[in-house]
């Protein structure tokens, strides 16, 4: 009985943490959507115009629409790396990269291009 207690004990204790990191995933990826959510609404506001006694001043916020617009592509970029999705392209990429690399290491040891044999 010993041996069940201890296997279940085991898998108890993986399902907790199973549910902690899950936990600990959902608080992440809501943060970042909310910090996303902000991030959006300061990109598209409309201007901000001021009234005075000389007339209505419209302040120029490019520049923080600019910087806004870049932590949203960094926050995606860090939320699509936390869900574990990658870019096309990049991945191609590195395809690309790791035939060019076999491609050289078959090169240098003497072997023809088209052997395919395990190194």
């Amino acid at each position: 009985m010993k041996p069940v207690k201890q296997a279940t004990e085991a898998q108890i204790k993986d399902e907790q943490a199973l549910q902690e990191i899950q936990g600990a995933v959902r608080e992440s990826l809501d943060r970042r959507k909310k910090s996303l959510e902000v991030l959006e609404a300061i990109r598209d506001r409309p201007p901000v115009k001021i009234q005075t006694k000389q007339g209505e001043i419209t302040l120029d916020d490019a520049p923080l629409k600019i910087k806004a617009t870049l932590a949203i592509n960094e926050l995606q970029n860090s939320l699509d790396e936390l869900l574990g999705i990658m870019d096309v392209s990049v991945r191609k990429e590195v395809m690309r990269q790791r035939e060019e690399v076999a491609r050289l290491r078959r090169l240098v040891e003497g072997k023809p291009q088209g052997d395919s044999s395990p190194n």
